[in-house]
């Protein structure tokens, strides 16, 4: 059974990440995913992209 695990976190330095990864790594294999999010009725995270306004993300 695969999981997808996804974490945000807060990095200064993406520039310098981007090109680690570009070394160092490789592409094994790209794949096109389409999502279906559903928003509930209580709360629209639309509205306000709260994890960035509040430092979290």
């Amino acid at each position: 059974m695969n999981k997808e695990v996804e974490v945000k976190i807060k990095i200064e330095n993406f520039d310098d990440i981007k090109k680690k990864i570009s070394i160092q790594g490789r592409l094994i294999k790209s794949i096109r995913q389409i999502g279906e999010y559903y928003i509930p009725f209580h709360r629209d995270f639309l509205l306000k992209n709260l994890i960035r306004q509040n430092g979290c993300g």
